[in-house]
């Protein structure tokens, strides 16, 4: 096996990295809205402009999901396994959704 030819052809085949950009997005509206929801918990104050605030992060969230599956379904190579992807973003956004609920 020629070990030069393989090279050049994973070099050839398009890897996606907005996928890091992507969980990025996910995590920091999932790390904002776990924090807000602890502040609505601990503090006397306006509910109805922080839930209004979690629900703005928790849209964020599923949106970020929604472009990470999609792009999963275009992507012929990724960064990690799909399934692992797959998981990973459905872990976050069920977390996120849990905190809004």
């Amino acid at each position: 096996m020629d070990l030069k030819r393989v090279d050049r052809v994973f070099r050839i085949l398009p890897k996606e990295e907005r996928y890091y950009e992507l969980f990025n997005t996910l995590v920091s509206a999932m790390v904002s809205g776990c924090e807000l929801l602890v502040r609505i918990f601990s503090e006397d104050g306006e509910w109805p402009a922080r839930v209004a605030e979690l629900k703005a992060f928790e849209h964020t969230g599923d949106d970020a999901t929604r472009e990470i599956m999609a792009l999963l379904q275009k992507s012929f190579v990724t960064p990690i396994d799909r399934e692992d992807i797959d998981a990973l973003a459905t872990a976050l956004d069920d977390i996120l959704d849990g905190a809004y609920s």
